[in-house]
């Protein structure tokens, strides 16, 4: 006997449901003349018949009432093996948000040992530099800002510092920090409004206001700001290491870090699926590394 078609099954118990292939047709999104060739077709490779027709209705025959027996469990059973692997395959993808700043200097140059580690896990990043506006389709969001969390479920992964910055150029005639503070324009940023007062109360400094200080939108700008040799800027360690290293910027004067706050990890719900949670464990042990 030819192999059955699951579609023209289905096509059976929706019918049978409605007893009207009208009906069955407009929840299948068919026309009327498809349902009753499929049923057709089922009852010739059944050699029985599964609807008594007759006008503007149907009415199951005994064989059709035993058949949507044993087929719809049948049937419900397929439609749950199929969500759970649906279900499944989705818990191997990770949609994350974070500001811009973050995922260029931190999170993408590290995921390639996640990668490594995971490689069936596939991952898409979104950046935003706002408040956040949840939204189901993402799993975590990254946020160092409590302003921006929203109400969400916070897990802190990684302490921030920020460091004194600038290009070599501009310690050119400072002698010591009061002269370079005295002397250079400070680069500030507008998602960090209070950073400066900050460091200046920490350093236990006044903080002077020079007409050449100059203001960015985020921290990228004010990064290549500082590269450029535009001032002094206070920058966060995670964003430093490449620069530092390639003394595209240095540390004036050996000063200390001030603590700035932590980056957390935020979701909608109280659980973490298995995916979610290898992804929040592997960076809290990259931020271990900073």
């Amino acid at each position: 006997m030819k192999n059955i078609s699951l579609n023209s099954i289905k096509t059976f118990v929706v019918a049978a449901h409605y007893l009207s292939f009208k009906k069955a047709a407009e929840q299948l999104h068919v026309t009327p003349g498809a349902v009753s060739r499929q049923i057709r077709s089922l009852e010739q490779q059944l050699a029985a018949p599964l609807f008594r027709r007759q006008h503007r209705e149907v009415q199951l025959t005994q064989a059709g009432v035993d058949y949507l027996k044993w087929v719809k469990p049948a049937l419900a059973e397929i439609d749950s093996a199929n969500q759970l692997l649906i279900n499944r395959s989705k818990q191997r993808n990770l949609k994350i948000q974070t500001s811009p700043t973050f995922a260029l200097h931190w999170l993408i140059p590290r995921l390639a040992s996640f990668k490594q580690q995971y490689p069936e896990i596939q991952i898409e990043i979104a950046t935003s530099s706002y408040s956040i506006d949840p939204d189901p389709a993402f799993n975590l969001y990254i946020r160092r800002d409590p302003a921006q969390f929203s109400g969400l479920k916070s897990r802190p992964f990684m302490i921030e510092y920020c460091y004194l910055v600038c290009a070599r150029s501009i310690l050119q005639g400072s002698r010591n920090l009061l002269q370079l503070m005295q002397t250079a324009p400070l680069i500030t940023y507008k998602t960090r409004p209070g950073l400066w007062q900050h460091w200046f109360d920490e350093a236990g400094l006044s903080c002077p206001q020079k007409e050449q200080d100059i203001s960015f939108e985020n921290t990228i700008f004010a990064i290549q700001a500082a590269v450029e040799g535009l001032g002094v800027a206070l920058i966060p360690q995670v964003f430093l290491t490449d620069l530092l290293h390639s003394n595209a910027l240095v540390l004036p004067f050996s000063m200390q870090p001030i603590a700035t706050g932590h980056y957390h990890v935020l979701t909608q719900s109280e659980q973490l699926n298995p995916t979610e949670q290898l992804f929040l464990d592997w960076l809290q042990r990259e931020g271990l590394n900073e």
